[in-house]
């Protein structure tokens, strides 16, 4: 999964969505021949001690939600964004902190989408649970399905704009 095999219906009010290139998916996979997107990979698929699993998919689920949500990758920082190359190695190998860590602010940025105006509070426990605790123990991973909860009771808490049809969330 990536921000590049994940449509979109154009219409508004089509509602649609669809995965393509999902050719290489398997139930199970030897962690030599596991393949992922850049920017995409779990920790433990990265490191070499895990094939791909359903909680590596609930990782590169979780970042692809943060990064259409905010506009930026979930490890990308401002350490990353101006720093040296091998920096965006350490980010997407989840080796730095995530942008939103509540007790390390190394990889803080303000770029991307103010995160209060478009994360619920479902969706930071969500995230949370992923990018800290879960970047070393995968059972504490929000699960895609989860993620489907989270995202359904996100656009509950919306309501269109009279004049724009963007929508904004009435609660948090």
């Amino acid at each position: 999964v990536s921000h590049e095999n994940v449509f979109v219906s154009e219409s508004t009010g089509a509602l649609e969505a669809w995965l393509i290139d999902l050719d290489n998916l398997r139930h199970d996979s030897d962690p030599g021949r596991t393949f992922y997107t850049l920017g995409y990979g779990a920790p433990e698929i990265l490191d070499g001690s895990s094939g791909a699993t359903s909680m590596s998919d609930a990782w590169a689920f979780a970042v692809l939600v943060f990064h259409v949500l905010s506009l930026i990758h979930p490890f990308h920082g401002d350490i990353v964004e101006d720093g040296e190359p091998e920096m965006e190695e350490e980010a997407n190998a989840a080796r730095l902190p995530w942008v939103e860590h509540p007790q390390d602010s190394r990889n803080r940025t303000r770029r991307g989408i103010p995160r209060e105006s478009v994360l619920t509070k479902g969706m930071r426990e969500g995230f949370a649970a992923t990018f800290e605790i879960g970047v070393k123990n995968v059972d504490r991973r929000a699960t895609v399905a989860s993620w489907v909860d989270r995202l359904h009771q996100a656009a509950d808490g919306t309501v269109p704009c009279p004049g724009c049809g963007s929508t904004a969330f009435v609660m948090a």
